[in-house]
């Protein structure tokens, strides 16, 4: 029961490499503690902004001073709003309407890869499509417009990033990989990589469906032509090339190491799940600036959907050094940070079933 939580909850947000395909994997592996950031700091009693007018969020994105708020409710008619973060009582626009037409959505996640450009991502998980646009365009157009879109193969972890690297290609967390070898369904490789203009061959059925177990976020880091993947459910960041190898894995500050087991039922596979009452969640969202990269963390191995824990937040520069994990008085979904890096915005929630609320801390 609790994994299917975890697999519903991460839905509302939106795994490395167990092997080494160039050499020996310990010689790229690091541990990290707490004790090794150079800082560390509380995060407490965050200011709570607050917009009357909307319904239900789902989550809160800044894009510089540009705030996009995706809603994927039932009662909403449009799926995402944009206000100037200089006034929050009315929206600027809201676009995306529900419907059927080509550029029309049913539900939706939204992705901003560097605060620092005015792009960012539109994924359609029921259509399989993810969209590049950018801010600029919407706002003189005033409805969603996209600069490019395309239909990514349904080996997709659809809890993971869709990772684009180019015009051409893009990488997913395929869906039916787990780093164990008793239920790894053959599949060896957690990443791979795709072209956009082709639709690849679908797999069949695996013996085992281990998507409430499984996943990672996913970023391209432009600054070094490197692809980074956080597991969530482990405590792990595993940095790749361009080509996949396993360049360096980073593994901390907790060392959890999940067990699993296999839940007979009737679909054609095995459903397998975290074993005992554990339950593990470990890195949930990102944020990237111009000189840092910002981790959200949990570190729970006992998630309960009612009682949602205060989360870490680990910024990092883009070489990897550990700059400053912070310890924030809140569970927060979405996270970002102004250009100055002066705030940390953020959707946060106590349960589940909360109302999402936007929250400010000064860093």
């Amino acid at each position: 029961m609790k994994s299917k939580s975890i697999f519903f909850y991460l839905m509302l947000v939106m795994a490395c490499s167990s092997c080494n395909p160039t050499g020996d994997k310990s010689s790229v592996t690091t541990h990290f503690t707490y004790a090794d950031f150079k800082e560390e700091r509380q995060l407490s009693n965050p200011q709570v902004l607050t917009m009357d007018s909307l319904l239900y969020p789902a989550g809160f994105y800044l894009l510089r001073d540009t705030l996009i708020v995706v809603n994927n409710q039932p009662s909403c008619e449009y799926l995402m709003e944009i206000y100037s973060l200089n006034n929050l009582d009315k929206p600027l626009l809201q676009i995306a309407p529900k419907g059927g037409g080509p550029n029309d959505l049913v539900s939706c996640a939204c992705f901003i890869p560097d605060n620092e450009t005015d792009t960012f991502y539109v994924q359609s998980p029921s259509a399989n499509t993810y969209y590049r646009t950018d801010i600029g365009t919407i706002l003189q157009n005033k409805k969603f417009v996209p600069a490019d879109k395309f239909q990514y193969t349904s080996l997709s972890h659809n809890l993971s990033d869709i990772c684009v690297l180019d015009d051409n290609s893009y990488v997913i967390y395929n869906i039916w990989y787990v780093d164990d070898p008793d239920f790894s369904n053959g599949v060896e490789t957690p990443l791979q990589r795709y072209a956009k203009n082709e639709l690849p061959k679908e797999e069949g059925l695996m013996d085992n469906f281990v998507a409430s177990v499984n996943g990672a976020r996913i970023f391209y880091n432009r600054h070094r032509h490197e692809i980074w993947a956080m597991d969530l459910h482990k405590d792990r960041i595993c940095i790749y090339n361009d080509s996949l190898q396993l360049l360096k894995e980073m593994i901390g500050p907790d060392n959890l190491q999940p067990q699993y087991t296999q839940v007979k039922s009737n679909a054609p596979f095995a459903f397998i799940s975290f074993t005992g009452d554990q339950s593990y969640m470990g890195y949930l969202n990102y944020c990237l600036t111009r000189e840092h990269i910002y981790l959200v963390y949990s570190g729970d191995t006992h998630y309960s959907p009612e009682d949602l824990q205060p989360v870490d937040v680990f910024k990092l520069k883009y070489d990897g050094t550990l700059e400053c994990v912070y310890h924030l008085d809140k569970h927060l979904l979405t996270i970002s940070v102004d250009s100055k890096e002066e705030y940390l915005y953020g959707t946060a929630k106590d349960a589940l079933d909360d109302y999402s609320i936007f929250v400010r801390y000064k860093l």
